[in-house]
């Protein structure tokens, strides 16, 4: 297959992939990366998840080091030749929402991978005390770093609602109006 082909080919992959859905399920960075970016690599460029992707890369370079990405496409060299962090997709999705004008602040693993510290770093930013604010996590790592930061939290998730007890439990967001937050 010659160049010109090859550009063809391409260009059909890329006209038959529905951005504006990929970037719609694309809420956070793990399904910014399930969504978005594993199936462009794969569907659109043609590159085997498990022959070339290298997820949560240590991408050491000049004095970073121990910066982790959250991934890198790698073709049987020694160095990787692409890396790939997620976050901006957050913005873009809230762009796309238009909802980006309600976040003052938006603190993710480009600012930290560890979740205590873009908690701490969100009291901070608030200039509240972490007594104040109640996280709403969909992980029970988000809520156990929460409570390490000093903040009460909540599991948003559906999976855990009768087996978690260290907090509340919710299965959607609007059933926040039923939580009696003076008790957290």
């Amino acid at each position: 297959m010659n160049i010109r082909d090859k550009r063809k080919e391409l260009s059909k992959r890329l006209d038959k992939w529905d951005f504006d859905k990929a970037i719609k399920h694309s809420l956070e960075e793990t399904s910014t990366r399930d969504f978005l970016i594993n199936p462009f690599f794969e569907e659109i460029l043609g590159y085997s998840r498990m022959d070339h992707f290298i997820p949560e890369f240590t991408a050491d370079m000049g004095n970073n080091r121990r910066k982790k990405v959250d991934m890198a496409i790698n073709f049987g060299k020694e160095h990787p030749s692409i890396l790939v962090e997620c976050k901006k997709a957050t913005k873009l999705v809230l762009d796309s929402m238009n909802i980006s004008n309600h976040f003052s602040s938006m603190i993710t693993r480009d600012d930290s991978h560890e979740r205590t510290i873009q908690i701490k770093k969100s009291v901070e930013f608030l200039s509240l005390s972490p007594q104040e604010i109640v996280v709403i996590g969909d992980r029970i790592h988000d809520v156990n770093s929460a409570k390490q930061v000093g903040c009460s939290a909540i599991l948003s998730n559906k999976n855990k609602l009768d087996s978690f007890k260290e907090s509340p439990v919710i299965s959607e967001l609007s059933e926040l109006k039923k939580i009696n937050f003076s008790k957290l």
